[in-house]
């Protein structure tokens, strides 16, 4: 093989920089599944995006395969795998750690989970990930290639309806992680981390009486945050209030009203959601229920990160409701 003297000038200056450097720069890679857009770059800053991975990057992520399947793989984890590597787009974060530290994808997973909520906060569908690839930017002594993480067993592709981002949405998908970033530095958010982790949990359920359950937990961790008293009552009227905006407040109370009844049903009396569900002469399946309900949670979550992200405890968004509710 030849010299080529700007291989070893690069190779040099990758060595060089990692000595003298006290810190490893990293990237790391999502890919993000049941999802498009019809942008092909969503930067929400400098460190985080979403990217839509071309088709060598789709083969180099692909060439890894067998390094996750040393022994006896799954077939159905296989296929899920080849499904992945296939995915149009994928979440992609830089972030630095110390090199004397322990080598960490920390930052990338919250951001990929920060990402994802925003996402599902926006409009329905169910977007998901379930691998990173992370590695270093550069030379690094111990790699050879990057270190891969999945969920085991790996969750399904096909696990409900896939998430279109539009142009518009973009803009507003970003807006929506930027009030998560702001929340995520508020010391006083109450239980609103709860909130959140109940939200995202709604997705991976299969029992609709499950759904119901996280739901209900979302809802009163917002709206009946130090409440003891009148609470079927309570989470109806605030809620009515709070998204009176975008939806009647009578409506919106009978719906919440029908749906803490349900709730309580399930939990004290192990009820199962079989038969139509009447609200306000409405007749709703129950998948066409949790469908409302998921709306009206989704509605929930994102007044109430909007406020406290700018500063408003949840106490005092719920104050501020009832104070509504008695006026004229």
């Amino acid at each position: 093989m030849d010299f080529d003297p700007e291989i070893f000038d690069q190779s040099y200056s990758d060595f060089e920089r990692y000595h003298l450097s006290d810190v490893i720069p990293f990237t790391s890679v999502i890919p993000l599944l049941n999802f498009s857009s019809d942008e092909d770059l969503i930067e929400f800053d400098d460190k985080v995006r979403i990217i839509r991975l071309g088709r060598s990057e789709q083969a180099r992520l692909g060439s890894y395969m067998p390094m996750m399947f040393m022994r006896d793989p799954n077939p159905e984890d296989l296929e899920t795998v080849a499904s992945i590597f296939a995915t149009g787009f994928a979440i992609k974060s830089t972030f630095s750690v110390e090199k004397s530290g322990p080598i960490s994808d920390k930052f990338a997973r919250e951001q990929a989970r920060r990402i994802l909520t925003a996402l599902r906060i926006l409009k329905s569908g169910d977007p998901f990930w379930n691998i990173t690839f992370t590695e270093p930017v550069g030379f690094h002594p111990t790699f050879a290639g990057p270190t891969i993480e999945h969920t085991v067993p790996l969750l399904p592709v096909q696990r409900k309806e896939s998430l279109h981002l539009s142009v518009g949405d973009c803009a507003v998908c970003k807006d929506v992680w930027q009030e998560l970033q702001r929340l995520s530095r508020q010391e006083d958010r109450g239980k609103l981390d709860v909130g959140i982790r109940k939200f995202n949990g709604i997705y991976g359920h299969k029992f609709l009486e499950d759904k119901i359950i996280d739901m209900s937990i979302l809802l009163e961790s917002t709206l009946l945050y130090t409440t003891d008293k009148e609470l079927g009552y309570r989470l109806s009227l605030r809620g009515a209030h709070l998204l009176k905006s975008n939806r009647d407040p009578m409506k919106t109370f009978n719906l919440l009203k029908k749906f803490y009844n349900l709730r309580s049903a399930i939990v004290h009396k192990g009820k199962r959601l079989s038969s139509p569900i009447s609200v306000d002469k409405r007749q709703f399946r129950p998948d066409e229920f949790i469908a409302e309900m998921e709306s009206v949670c989704r509605e929930v979550l994102r007044a109430f990160i909007e406020k406290v992200a700018g500063g408003v405890s949840i106490s005092h968004v719920n104050k501020d409701l009832d104070k509504e509710a008695l006026r004229p």
